[in-house]
């Protein structure tokens, strides 16, 4: 039980720096899956740390969604989205970070009156209150800087308190931010230093760790098929969105949805099914480190690629030194390698993950879902190999496009206005092949789509046959 208050304790240490949009050095998703997973084993205790499991899961949605739609906001020059909701997350944060704490914090001061622990009654108390100061402040302190966007167009409003010089509101905005930031730095590092010293005494204290475990351990044996039935629906929750992570969403030349956060998802559920089995199996960490590893060096790969397609359009926001990469033939090759190197690894790692399942289901009387079981590994394959052919037929149209003639064409494809000019540009084989290449391109886009939600319907109607037992 000293792994998981671990976890839980390195989970809150990733809320404490700034976050100012996506500038945010300790991912706050990251964080939450430490809790989340911290908590796997706490929530049979107390109802509190139930309640504080739901909110880092919220947290984790919100987490996500934020770095998501600001690397879109950024990347496409809409910047004056920022304001607005970046108001509305730092409110949702607050509501659900306080929630969390109250939960995490309740369920130890409970729980360690029972182990007859009573003496950090006090040090939980002053963490749960330096939490909620440190969350209001935080939440308030990061959206700050925005007051400086909403009045932006006040540009007469004079802050120079009678000085020869004139500065608006907009131009304090990197001041206000500044402030902001040291200030959010001390109130972090207050929250991380009362934070230790709590949860330290908690992971040193050898009773309360014990009662842990001798709870946890009669909770198994006298309701094992609550126990199983409980891990077995974070294994179908962490497997369906990872599916959803097999599809590639370039948004300006950034995948928003990276394969590496899918197979982390996966490897995280395979390391619940070694735990429901109680048999410690390498080969997990084999294939998932092989696999993200190969979608890491894909990912950057193919973000250069698209970087690239970007500039051929004339997109002023990127880099010309992406260009070169596609006019060698060696690019085509190159991403032909990454990407089947990445739908290998991530193969092997989901048959593995099924071969666990269907072992797991057999001994526990699971049987019903077990054929289903098998199926879902088709669509799940099929998606990631869609991808890595698209891969291929983008960098191959990419290079196409460096030709100049292919260039002029797509630059000034949407001027084409009558079938002459349209067929006088097709004459060419280059571009009749780089539109034959762009549409199967689309058309493997599409269908990509259509396995990853056949994968995550199918995995919904298997967890509903699973918890018919024999």
């Amino acid at each position: 039980m000293r792994l998981n208050l671990s976890l839980i304790f390195a989970g809150l240490i990733f809320f404490f720096n700034p976050n100012f949009n996506m500038f945010d050095i300790l991912p706050d998703f990251v964080g939450a899956i430490l809790i989340m997973t911290g908590l796997s084993k706490m929530y049979v205790y107390d109802a509190n740390f139930e309640s504080a499991r739901k909110s880092a899961r919220y947290l984790l949605w919100i987490s996500v969604l934020r770095l998501a739609f600001t690397l879109w906001a950024v990347s496409s020059g809409n910047r004056d989205y920022l304001v607005a909701f970046t108001f509305i997350v730092c409110v949702l944060e607050a509501i659900f970070m306080i929630s969390m704490f109250r939960g995490l914090y309740l369920g130890l001061e409970y729980t360690s009156m029972r182990a007859d622990c009573e003496k950090h009654s006090r040090a939980i108390s002053d963490a749960f209150t330096m939490s909620f100061i440190f969350t209001l402040g935080a939440k308030f302190l990061e959206f700050a800087p925005c007051i400086c966007d909403i009045v932006k167009q006040d540009n007469e409003l004079d802050l120079s308190a009678g000085a020869s010089f004139r500065m608006s509101m907009a131009q304090m905005k990197v001041y206000v931010l500044g402030v902001c930031l040291i200030c959010g730095l001390i109130l972090g590092i207050i929250y991380v230093i009362v934070t230790a010293k709590t949860w330290i005494k908690i992971i040193a204290d050898k009773n309360y760790a014990h009662f842990l475990k001798e709870k946890f351990d009669n909770y198994v044996v006298l309701d094992r098929d609550a126990y199983v039935a409980g891990k077995i629906e974070k294994v179908y929750f962490l497997v369906t969105f990872a599916f959803v992570f097999f599809f590639d969403f370039y948004v300006d030349g950034i995948n928003v949805l990276p394969s590496l956060i899918g197979i982390l998802l996966l490897a995280a559920s395979s390391l619940y099914l070694s735990e429901l089995s109680g048999q410690k199996n390498r080969l997990v960490l084999i294939f998932s480190a092989a696999a993200a590893t190969s979608s890491v060096i894909n990912y950057y790969f193919m973000t250069r690629v698209h970087l690239g397609i970007n500039h051929i359009y004339s997109l002023s926001s990127y880099y010309k030194s992406e260009f070169p990469l596609l006019e060698s033939k060696l690019s085509v090759v190159l991403a032909g390698f990454f990407s089947l190197l990445e739908l290998s690894c991530t193969t092997l790692l989901i048959i593995f993950l099924i071969m666990q399942m269907k072992k797991l289901f057999s001994q526990e009387r699971r049987t019903v879902a077990l054929p289903m079981l098998t199926f879902v590994s088709v669509p799940a394959i099929g998606s990631l190999t869609l991808a890595a052919a698209r891969n291929i037929f983008t960098t191959l149209e990419g290079h196409l496009a460096t030709d100049d003639y292919v260039k002029g064409y797509v630059q000034n494809k949407v001027y084409i206005t009558n079938e002459e000019n349209y067929k006088a540009f097709m004459s060419n084989p280059l571009v009749a092949q780089y539109e034959k290449i762009s549409m199967i391109s689309y058309v493997l886009a599409f269908v990509a789509v259509a396995f990853v939600l056949i994968s995550v319907l199918y995995m919904i109607r298997i967890r509903r046959f699973t918890d018919k037992i024999d």
